[in-house]
């Protein structure tokens, strides 16, 4: 479980700092995804799990990678 008065900090987006901060009580949004994007860029567990399909594809009408799907 996560402290009340603990932060977390994101990869900055430009000129703004992006901190996750804990302190709002019982609220929910969809923030979480934002600690999720972060985990799995720096896990690189998209891109592991990308590895393991073969793209049988026809590659002249891809427009996305199997990652990016």
């Amino acid at each position: 479980m996560i402290a009340a008065n603990q932060s977390f900090f994101f990869d900055d987006l430009g000129p703004r700092q992006v901190q996750a901060d804990f302190s709002g009580g019982l609220l929910s949004s969809d923030g979480g995804v934002l600690l999720l994007r972060q985990v799995d860029a720096n896990l690189g567990l998209t891109q592991s799990l990308a590895f393991c399909f073969g793209d049988q594809r026809e590659q002249v009408f891809v427009d996305h990678s199997v990652r990016q799907c």
